[in-house]
């Protein structure tokens, strides 16, 4: 409601000259407007006229009205300037409050107005009390003192990936309960809950992340004691507030350019107390913004970039494609959750001429019917507890996978690997004259010992005989574009796969059921292997990406 204030001038209708006009002193003056009350705020906003100063003082609506003098000696003031917004917290709920204010010019001062306002009370079992830039409070109202509850907040984005392909509100639900299940915060009864950015989560023991400018919901439902959901899950949703530009900097410096590897060392300044990293090619991020905006760029560098906070970071980052064109993209966060966006452009080198790997050993020779599987090394090997080979001596080396399919050998238990070429399948369908994109694959090893994993996009396998010995060339493109040449020329004496007739099995046998799988994983949620770095502990927001990126 707006409080009417009666000026302590009254204006005649007479006339008076120009000159009277111009030197007419304006009495000052005062108006409240009520704002959005919740059940421990109240918020109003004071309109002056012709002031320099104003105040406003908030009381009981049973306590008695302050005089204009306290007001301004016990109230809270400020600048006459510009209407001014106010918001008191920490009130209690369900209770009536009077707002008295005024304004003055030098020792002149308006009238008081005043203005009833009333908190609510928690009706809801979610109440949203407090934002900033990097936590939020909410309140929780079970239906009973004693009920059980589970809740969470998380960014409104990564509810809706787990949401995007349900209609149905009851797979909706189901799906919104099984997060509070496996990721919810325990509670019991009425009581407030505040998330702020980078605390530890007790329930969870992770690191709570809460983000300026990002778009939040709160989840909550209530359980019976043994922790079974006996209503339906509540939810609000919200923004928090706009971050400001943090005064600090972050330094991004590029070293060891070679054609598919970059050294990146990043090194913020002592008031970023973390930050998130995205390697992007250089036209990938400039249609993304071209077509989507730089706030929706900077929300994905928050969501989907590898967290840093263990101060510098020195990286190599692999996989990249030769010759071409990348940005490291950093949002730094200080303490009071402004941020800082910098970034550095950089071109990786051009690809040598592709000398040919002369592999000199197998390692492994495998016959199942009709598929030839062979592990190639150029180096004396060790081999781990998950069955991956690596250089003995810790330095280069490589090692090289094949899985070809041909005719079946007449005798089974001296297979002969079939002559012929052999077209590396992305879709893995084992037809004769295949190699699968699965199970063809390298690791090559720098002098430093730093491994790249190399999967293939496209190429061939040639296989020849001379006398007893195999003459094997492989010639392939991977997927970064990267050319990869290899040979073998020597023996090769199969040993049966046995029983390890299906896919599945031969999986188990090969890998141990680790190694490759985390490949195939990656594969299948087309993630740039170069943004498979992070340096901070997980978060909350990580293990649900983690957990749902599976379905």
């Amino acid at each position: 409601m707006n409080s009417r204030v009666i000026s302590i001038f009254a204006f005649g209708t007479t006339g008076c000259s120009d000159d009277d006009n111009k030197n007419e002193i304006y009495p000052p003056s005062l108006t409240l407007e009520a704002g959005e009350t919740t059940e421990t705020t109240v918020s109003f906003t004071m309109l002056p006229k012709h002031a320099d100063e104003m105040a406003y003082l908030l009381v009981k609506k049973e306590a008695t009205a302050p005089s204009l003098d306290q007001i301004f000696s016990e109230g809270t003031n400020y600048a006459a300037t510009e209407n001014a917004k106010v918001t008191v917290k920490d009130l209690e709920r369900n209770t009536k409050y009077q707002v008295y204010a005024a304004s003055k010019s030098g020792e002149l001062k308006s009238e008081v107005a005043s203005l009833e306002l009333q908190t609510g009370d928690y009706t809801q079992l979610i109440t949203l009390l407090e934002k900033g830039k990097n936590y939020y409070s909410y309140h929780i109202k079970t239906t009973a003192a004693n009920t059980p509850v589970l809740h969470l907040g998380v960014e409104k984005d990564l509810l809706d990936f787990f949401l995007e392909d349900l209609t149905d509100e009851t797979e909706i639900e189901a799906m919104k309960q099984d997060i509070l299940v496996n990721f919810g915060y325990h509670g019991t009864g009425e009581k407030t809950y505040t998330l702020k950015d980078g605390e530890i989560d007790p329930d969870n023991n992770a690191i709570v992340e809460v983000l300026a400018g990002i778009p939040q919901v709160i989840l909550a439902v209530e359980t019976d004691a043994e922790g079974n959901v006996t209503g339906k899950t509540s939810t609000i949703e919200f923004t928090t507030e706009t971050p400001g530009t943090a005064p600090y900097n972050i330094t991004i410096e590029v070293f060891e350019i070679k054609p598919t590897t970059a050294r990146i060392v990043c090194t913020p300044e002592q008031g970023i107390i973390y930050f998130y990293q995205v390697l992007f090619k250089k036209e990938v991020a400039d249609q993304f913004i071209a077509e989507k905006g730089a706030d929706a760029f900077r929300a994905y560098i928050l969501n989907s970039g590898d967290r840093c906070d263990e101060g510098i970071d020195d990286f190599v980052w692999t996989k990249l494609s030769p010759d071409t064109d990348y940005v490291m993209y950093l949002i730094g966060i200080d303490a009071n959750g402004d941020q800082v966006q910098v970034n550095k452009e950089f071109r990786t080198g051009k690809e040598a001429s592709g000398d040919n790997i002369v592999l000199d050993r197998a390692l492994k020779v495998l016959y199942w019917p009709g598929n030839y599987y062979v592990e190639f090394g150029d180096c004396e090997m060790a081999i781990d507890a998950d069955n991956r080979f690596y250089p003995a001596d810790g330095g280069a080396g490589n090692w090289v996978v094949i899985d070809c399919y041909g005719s079946e050998s007449t005798d089974p238990n001296l297979p002969i690997f079939p002559t012929g070429t052999y077209t590396l399948d992305p879709n893995n369908t084992f037809a004769t004259g295949t190699c699968s994109q699965q199970y063809t694959w390298a690791n090559s090893w720098d002098a430093a010992g730093t491994v790249s994993s190399i999967d293939f996009a496209s190429g061939s396998i040639t296989v020849t005989q001379n006398g007893g010995n195999y003459q094997i060339t492989m010639q392939f493109v991977s997927d970064e574009g990267s050319h990869f040449k290899c040979s073998y020329n020597g023996p090769l004496t199969f040993a049966a796969g046995a029983s390890l007739s299906t896919t599945w099995s031969k999986f188990t046998a090969l890998t141990n059921g680790s190694y490759r799988f985390s490949r195939d994983m990656q594969t299948h949620l087309n993630v740039p292997k170069y943004q498979q770095h992070s340096t901070s502990a997980v978060s909350i927001k990580e293990q649900l990406k983690a957990e749902f990126k599976k379905k």
